[in-house]
């Protein structure tokens, strides 16, 4: 279990590397709404990481809207 653990660490380390000297600079823009009624959902959370690593969370954001 150990030997897996550590090697999964190895690939996890590699990836993010890769992914840190390979750049690219943009803008994201998520908009999640409710299929039924089109309006924002109140304190959705969005989660962003690199692909293949999902443990490693760069980015973590709750859009809270106020109720009416």
């Amino acid at each position: 279990m150990d030997m897996d653990y550590s090697r999964n660490q190895r690939r996890n380390s590699q990836a993010i590397r890769m992914q840190q000297e390979h750049i690219d600079k943009g803008k994201l823009q998520i908009q999640i709404t409710s299929q039924v009624t089109a309006f924002p959902i109140q304190n959705a959370q969005v989660s962003i990481s690199y692909t293949g690593v999902p443990e490693n969370t760069l980015e973590k954001r709750i859009r809270k809207i106020p109720s009416a």
